[in-house]
Formats: structure tokens, C-alpha cells, sequence
């Protein structure tokens, strides 16, 4: 998995960074998200969760040449076009919480995940009971974690399914 920072800030926040170690065997991003997470974001709730977890496990990665060009292209961020670049070489997925990175990443036939479709799958695979996903959503939210009201209500929604299924 190929993670931006829209997702990792926002876990790194509320604590819960240690999911994505849990569901997926390979944590990757670029050097720019690093730079983004850990040396400009110093200062920022959940900035040592990140750093250790960089020391630990997610794998800093150079990315391809040609982010800067891609960036002017499609109208996104270098470090953006940065995870894209190696998503494409990787063959690997992008988790995000950035909508307009996403639309990108998929008109480049690039899987895109949500970090809400994350802790559904998390839920799915029962690493995550419920009740602990209800919370980590709300938490995320209250955390600063930009979801539309209706979005809110159909994740929290597909979650109580999941508890309303036998398993």
C-alpha cells in the first residue's frame, strides 16, 4: 500500500497509526510525503506517532523522475504526483483521504482506496470490532479528518451492517 499523508496525519492524530501496520503487509510513500509528515509537520498533533513510525515501519521510497512535469499536468501537488509515480511502478494502491488525488490516480488506471474504505475493510477482516470502527471514524472526524455529512452517515451505516451480519 502506497499511503498519503491525508491519511496518515490524520491517523497519526487520534493514534491509530498502527492499523495500517496491521492491514497491509508493506507500508510505502515518497520522500516528499516523509518531509510533509515528519519535517514540516514537527509541530503537529500525532508528529512523533509518525516519525517513529517512519523509523520503524513505512518504508520511505524515491519515486520516479518526472514528478514535477506530471504535477504541472495534472494540476497537483510534486509530492502528489510523487506517490502516483510510484503507485504506477509499484503496481501498487493509493490510500488517501484527497479527493481530487484520487479522481487522478484512477483516470491513470491507479487503485485508489479512501482511508474510510480502509476501516471498513478493517472491520471486514475483523481487525477492528464494530464498535471500535464507529469510534475511529467519529474520532477521525472530530480529529479534522473532511468527510461530506452524507459520506459520514453511509460509512457509519455500512459499519452497523457489519455488526447487524452473523459472521
Amino acid at each position: 500500500m502506497i499511503v498519503d499523508s491525508s491519511a496518515l496525519i490524520p491517523l497519526s492524530r487520534i493514534g491509530s497509526l498502527d492499523l495500517l501496520r496491521r492491514m497491509y503487509r508493506r507500508v510505502r510513500t515518497t520522500r516528499d510525503v516523509y518531509r510533509e509528515c515528519v519535517e514540516e509537520g514537527a509541530a503537529r498533533p500525532g508528529a512523533d506517532a509518525l516519525r517513529e513510525a517512519f523509523d520503524r515501519w513505512i518504508e520511505v521510497v524515491e519515486p520516479p523522475r518526472g514528478a514535477a512535469r506530471l504535477a504541472a499536468a495534472e494540476g497537483i501537488e510534486p509530492a502528489d504526483a510523487s506517490l502516483l509515480l510510484l503507485c504506477e511502478k509499484a503496481e501498487d494502491t493509493l490510500l488517501t483521504n484527497d479527493d481530487h488525488l484520487i479522481r487522478v490516480a484512477r483516470a491513470r488506471g491507479i487503485r485508489g482506496r479512501w482511508l474510510t474504505g480502509a476501516v471498513l475493510a478493517a472491520t471486514r477482516k475483523g481487525l477492528l470490532t464494530p464498535a471500535e470502527a464507529k469510534e475511529l471514524v467519529t474520532r477521525l472526524v472530530g480529529e479534522g479528518l473532511w468527510l461530506s455529512p452524507e459520506v459520514f452517515v453511509a460509512v457509519l451505516d455500512a459499519i452497523e451492517e457489519m455488526n447487524a451480519s452473523p459472521r
